[in-house]
Order: C-alpha cells, then sequence, then structure tokens
C-alpha cells in the first residue's frame, strides 16, 4: 500500500465500519475491524515526517491534533540532544579529558623573584609556605572543583533524561493527544448529531359505534407503507462516535510514530558521524603508514641500492681488467730524470715531428705555387710588410 493511499483511506475507516455495521456474524464484524486498524495503523508507519503524522488523523481532528504532535517531537527532539550530550561526556570521561565547555583555567598568581626562588633555610622557621606548594594547592582546589563540576553535569544531563522520558510515556502521551481531541470531539457530537425519524401509517380499526375506519399511527420502523414522516427527535451520529472511538484507541500510536521519526533523523545522523570517524582513522593510519619508514619500505630502498652498488663495481672491475706482464715491467720501471740530461721520451720525439711538419710545409706551398702563381713575398710579414 502506498503511502499517499493509506494516508487517504485511513480518516474515512470509520465510515467503513458503519457501512459494515448490519453483518450480523460477530467473527466477520471483528474481521472487518481488525483489517481496519491494520490499515490506520500502516499509514502512520508510513508518515515520513511530523506533518504526513499528521495528515493520517481523520480531518476533523487534525488541527486539534497538530499542535500536540509537534508537542510531543519537540520533546521527542530534546531527550535525542540530551542523549547525545551525555555520549559526549561519558567519551570524554572515559578518555580523560574534559568537556571544552566545563574546563576550568587555573588562575596566575604573580609572585616577586626572591620569594619564587627562597630556598628551604629562607622558609623555615618563618611559618610561610614555599611557592610551589601554594601552586600545587591551588591546582588541586581547581582539579577537585572541575571533577565535581563534570560529575555534577553528568548526573543534570541523566535526570533531564529521566524528566522527558516521563513526559513520552505511554500514559503521557495517551493524556495529552486525548485533551487535544476532546474538545473537538465535543463540537463535533453536538452539531453533527443524526435526526430520528418517525413514519405516518394508516391503520384499519373499528371506532366505538362500530365503524371500520383508518387512524393514523407513527412508528420509528419505516414501511413501503408510510405516507408521512417527521424528526421525533436527535441522537449522536454512529459516525462520530465510532471515527472517535477509532482515534482514541490510535492515540498511542500516534503519539510513539512521532517520536519515532525524530529519534530516525538522529540514529541516521550519528551513523553518518560514527562513518565519517572510521573514514578519518583509516586515512590517518594510512598518512601514518605513508610517511613513517617502516620495515617494508627501507628494505625495499636497502634492496634497490645494494643491487644497483653490486652493478657498478662488476662493470668498474670488467673494465679494469687484470694488468699483464709486459704492462706491469713498465709500469714499475722508473722514468729518467730532467736533471741528469737524460731526455724524456717526449723530448727526443719533438725533432721528429718539426722535421715532419717542415715536409709538409714544403708540399703545401708547392701545391699552392703551382695552381695560383708565385707566392706573395710579403707573406711571413705581418701587418707592415702588406703595407
Amino acid at each position: 500500500m502506498s503511502q499517499s493511499f493509506a494516508r487517504a483511506l485511513s480518516p474515512s475507516i470509520s465510515a467503513a465500519i458503519d457501512a459494515f455495521g448490519s453483518v450480523t456474524d460477530g467473527q466477520a464484524a471483528h474481521d472487518i475491524a481488525r483489517a481496519a486498524t491494520f490499515t490506520r495503523r500502516h499509514a502512520y508507519n508510513d508518515a515520513k515526517s511530523v506533518s504526513d503524522l499528521v495528515e493520517c488523523a481523520p480531518v476533523d481532528y487534525r488541527t486539534s491534533l497538530e499542535p500536540a504532535i509537534r508537542r510531543i517531537a519537540e520533546l521527542a527532539e530534546k531527550r535525542v540532544n540530551a542523549r547525545s550530550a551525555l555520549r559526549k561526556a561519558e567519551a570524554a570521561i572515559t578518555a580523560g579529558k574534559v568537556p571544552s565547555h566545563l574546563q576550568l583555567k587555573v588562575p596566575t598568581v604573580q609572585a616577586v623573584k626572591e620569594y619564587r626562588e627562597a630556598g628551604p633555610e629562607e622558609i623555615q622557621g618563618h611559618a610561610v609556605g614555599s611557592w610551589q606548594s601554594h601552586v600545587d594547592s591551588i591546582e588541586s582546589v581547581v582539579k577537585k572543583a572541575q571533577d565535581s563540576i563534570v560529575s555534577s553535569y553528568v548526573q543534570i544531563v541523566k535526570d533531564e533524561i529521566v524528566v522527558l522520558g516521563n513526559k513520552l510515556s505511554r500514559d503521557a502521551l495517551f493524556d495529552q493527544l486525548k485533551v487535544a481531541v476532546s474538545p473537538r470531539f465535543s463540537e463535533l457530537k453536538e452539531s453533527r448529531q443524526d435526526p430520528v425519524y418517525e413514519w405516518r401509517y394508516k391503520v384499519p380499526t373499528i371506532n366505538a359505534l362500530g365503524e371500520s375506519v383508518f387512524e393514523d399511527k407513527w412508528t420509528r420502523t419505516r414501511l413501503d407503507t408510510a405516507v408521512d414522516v417527521r424528526i421525533a427527535g436527535w441522537q449522536d451520529s454512529p459516525t462520530v462516535m465510532s471515527e472517535f472511538q477509532n482515534l482514541v484507541s490510535d492515540l498511542v500510536f500516534l503519539g510513539f510514530r512521532a517520536i519515532a521519526i525524530v529519534e530516525s533523523k538522529d540514529l541516521a545522523l550519528q551513523k553518518k558521524i560514527e562513518k565519517k570517524k572510521e573514514i578519518e582513522k583509516t586515512a590517518d593510519a594510512e598518512m601514518i603508514d605513508a610517511t613513517k619508514p617502516g620495515p617494508s619500505t627501507q628494505s625495499l630502498v636497502d634492496k634497490a641500492v645494494s643491487g644497483r652498488v653490486k652493478s657498478l663495481e662488476a662493470q668498474i672491475k670488467k673494465a679494469s681488467g687484470p694488468l699483464s706482464v709486459t704492462t706491469a715491467k713498465k709500469a714499475s720501471k722508473p722514468k729518467p730524470d730532467a736533471k741528469k740530461g737524460k731526455p724524456s721520451s717526449a723530448k727526443s720525439n719533438a725533432p721528429a715531428k718539426k722535421n715532419a711538419a717542415k715536409d709538409s710545409t714544403k708540399k703545401n706551398v708547392g701545391k699552392k705555387s703551382n695552381g695560383a702563381g708565385p707566392p706573395s713575398k710579403d707573406k711571413g710579414k705581418g701587418k707592415q710588410g702588406r703595407k
């Protein structure tokens, strides 16, 4: 059953019961009443907000019920907030902390340097206490007061929850909602009474003279032979009475549903907060693992560095290779000393290099003279010779 259909159907349940009021079978009437009750309460359970819940009530009672239902939801929200405050306070106490709005500040007392630095010999025998002893005494007093304040606060919140719980008990819910709808029921009962009809019939009879005549007779039983009708009086409407009786039997369920709507929102919020805290803890753990050089990360780095060093050592050994006997002898042979007149190998090779350079120069000069005419007389004289 959809929420809109159940909400539209619920106010007319009493009328449906009245329509089946002529059922003589007791079991059938009981089944009809149970089905009607189930339909109404299913509509209440489908309500997702306080406004939806008010719409599930009979139309004639919605205006009267709305302030009372909203008041119940307000009390439920206050109890939810009190429970949340208690959870936070108990969590802080368990963690060895003090709730931020209850923290006391230790007062700072100024003292001269000479007194603060005074030794035992300056204090003993003068009936005065040391600077540190007074500071410790102040801190001790503040700590005791702090503990007392936290304990009193926790007890206050617990008592607050108890008081709100009493106002949201089954009996309290029934009384609050009944007080809200009873005046409206009295108005409807008075203004919507049903008329009591009487029908007139022509009944044949014998008069005192023995003549057959027709006499008018009024009765509340309707027959096809009725010739007239009149209102003999007024009575309470069965529809109004049945609707009110059904509403009274549903008052506690209306109150419970208002409470459940508020608490379900708080439960969803609590789950969201817990999930956020779990994500934050997981993220913090991952950040610690990433920044802290643990054994796994360090071992990977050491292994990579060690492998690279071994590879470089192998390349160096392969490039140098073992020294031959001839190379070793040449390397061990001492070089001649230039001061003793023994020319070095570089100086002995110098005349040969000069002769080779002269021969190559002559060849190049001959090639140029063959292709470009006689050589210039100014060659070798620099800028002054070209002038």
